[in-house]
């Protein structure tokens, strides 16, 4: 019953003591994938491409950072001749709607500290005033200087620029497309990419899918676009998408198209598992198991191609508790789907056996090794399906439809989503209930040798709340 409950107020093998969730390194997953490629694709590999899709996020904080104290049609012209240097006879740039609440806020509270400021471009001739460093720092600049650039484009001076390319920008999945067309800039919005679209993650894979053929170049350094191509890409035909990922000498290509095709034909289904798998282990909106990383998790899942089925049932609307918390165990090292169990074997594991001195022992123990209780996992798998459905559903306008975040594991405090770790009491009733201990004062308190070498036991001053919980565990 004791390890049925989560113990702390916050579970410490999802989040650290203040209820930060605990975050991995994503990218270590981006390069265990690509040693999956048949091949490494350089520049003369490269077919003619198609269409370009580009994160806005990128070329927005090259441009921000390079124009200090610029006027922000400077910026804007910049901005349009960087994308229209890129291949193809469409170039799409999608940007980010910064929307609250939002899943993501815990995100953007690690990254940007403060409330954000309101930000007013009143014009293309008012001048940056602040460090392109500080302005990236607040997401209502973002949103302005979106907003700026759908307005701003449409003026015929932009014509030249984009000469004979279909440019397409789309801000949370409002589009706008700009043509030359008989010796003058036209601008429209285009029916079929107007849609609904919080994160440019998802909108990329909405933009890649309405092109119905040819070669796509899609530009990103997120391993979330990746996982979310590879799904794209495993149920989709006539289309070759390549991933320009990774930043200066670190910059590359991945055949995504290429690379689905490489591991459904190994593991059939890998590539929709890969979805749920990352949503699981930890992304931008859901914490990873402590110092679990991603490297192992998915060398475990390909040696074990059976959790493969549950974790796509992640990506449905009828997940698979059962198995995905088997799947769970397993990274803990126990062929169990009883998460319980796992979590006493794993305590009796660390503590070293169940004689008269584990007590003294418990100082040794680092709670946030255990595997998360029941409560805990089950609010952990809804969070990762919320995600991995949206992520699915990438293609569709509307990815969130019918989908509420406070039914999948989260809860709404002061205007922002914050994970709802586990339902009622994190430890059981009848430790809450304990008779109150007699008065310090009273002729009849007395505190023995071995009651004092008891509470010396449970101190916390010895913990070790450290900060390697991105670490893979050796």
């Amino acid at each position: 019953m004791f390890f049925s409950y989560p113990i702390t107020e916050v579970p410490l093998s999802l989040a650290h003591s203040d209820g930060i969730p605990l975050k991995t390194d994503k990218a270590t997953l981006t390069k265990v994938l690509e040693s999956r490629q048949d091949a490494v694709l350089t520049d003369s590999d490269i077919p003619p491409i198609k269409a370009t899709v580009i994160d806005g996020g990128i070329m927005l904080h090259e441009t921000v950072m390079k124009h200090s104290r610029s006027t922000y049609a400077m910026m804007a012209r910049d901005l349009l001749r960087k994308i229209c240097s890129c291949h193809g006879e469409q170039v799409h740039l999608v940007l980010d709607k910064y929307q609250s609440p939002s899943i993501k806020d815990a995100e953007r509270n690690l990254r940007y500290s403060g409330t954000p400021q309101a930000f007013n471009i009143t014009g293309p001739d008012q001048a940056q005033r602040q460090s392109g460093a500080e302005l990236l720092k607040n997401v209502l600049f973002k949103e302005a200087f979106a907003n700026f650039l759908m307005e701003e484009w449409k003026k015929p001076q932009y014509g030249p620029i984009i000469r004979d390319q279909s440019v397409y920008i789309s801000h949370g999945g409002t589009c706008m497309k700009m043509k030359n067309e008989e010796g003058a800039l036209q601008t429209e919005r285009p029916n079929h990419l107007q849609c609904q679209h919080e994160e440019a993650d998802t909108l990329l894979a909405f933009h890649a899918n309405s092109i119905s053929s040819g070669t796509i170049l899609v530009r990103s350094t997120d391993t979330d676009v990746l996982i979310i191509l590879l799904g794209l890409a495993g149920r989709s035909e006539g289309i070759n998408i390549i991933l320009d990922y990774g930043s200066g000498n670190h910059r590359r290509y991945i055949g995504v198209s290429n690379l689905a095709a490489i591991l459904d034909e190994k593991q059939h289904g890998m590539t929709e598992a890969l979805i749920g798998f990352h949503a699981l282990t930890g992304c931008d909106f859901t914490s990873c198991f402590f110092r679990k990383g991603k490297v192992r998790p998915y060398q475990r899942l390909e040696a074990e191609p059976e959790h493969i089925m549950a974790l796509q049932s992640l990506t449905t609307e009828e997940v698979d508790i059962a198995r995905v918390t088997s799947f769970v165990c397993l990274l803990y090292g126990f062929k169990t789907a009883d998460i319980t169990e796992a979590r006493y074997k794993s305590f009796i594991r660390m503590s070293g056996g169940t004689g008269k001195d584990l007590l003294a022992k418990l100082k040794k123990i680092n709670c946030a090794s255990l595997p998360p209780c029941a409560k805990t996992i089950i609010n952990h798998i809804k969070r990762a399906q919320y995600v991995a459905r949206m992520w699915r559903r990438a293609d569709e306008i509307n990815p969130t439809s019918d989908t509420s975040p406070t039914d999948y594991g989260w809860k709404l405090n002061q205007n922002c989503f914050e994970p709802d770790w586990f339902p009622g009491s994190s430890v059981p009733e009848t430790l809450t209930c304990l008779p109150t201990p007699p008065d310090e004062n009273s002729a009849e308190t007395t505190t023995s040798d071995e009651e004092s070498e008891s509470d010396d036991a449970w101190s916390d001053t010895d913990s070790d709340d450290s900060d390697e919980s991105d670490e893979e565990e050796v």
